[in-house]
């Protein structure tokens, strides 16, 4: 799991490759790729630093991390 500075809920606030999830994330969408796409890189990415944790949970982690603040 991420070297975390805080913790609210069970939910990590600070993650040192937090930084490099969101810019992958962000830097594949500015160059044309599908929203899918984008999301399965950056889940690769949090996947590379974080091996030990079970891919359900890598996907929802990352998902929150993207998708925070974007109600339906």
């Amino acid at each position: 799991m991420c070297d975390l500075a805080k913790i609210e809920g069970g939910e990590p606030i600070f993650c040192r490759c937090r930084h490099a999830v969101m810019n992958g994330y962000h830097g594949m969408i500015k160059s044309g790729a599908a929203e899918c796409e984008a999301l399965d890189a950056a889940f690769r990415i949090y996947r590379f630093h974080h091996p030990e944790d079970s891919r359900d949970q890598s996907r929802l982690t990352v998902e929150r991390w993207i998708y925070a603040g974007h109600a339906h």
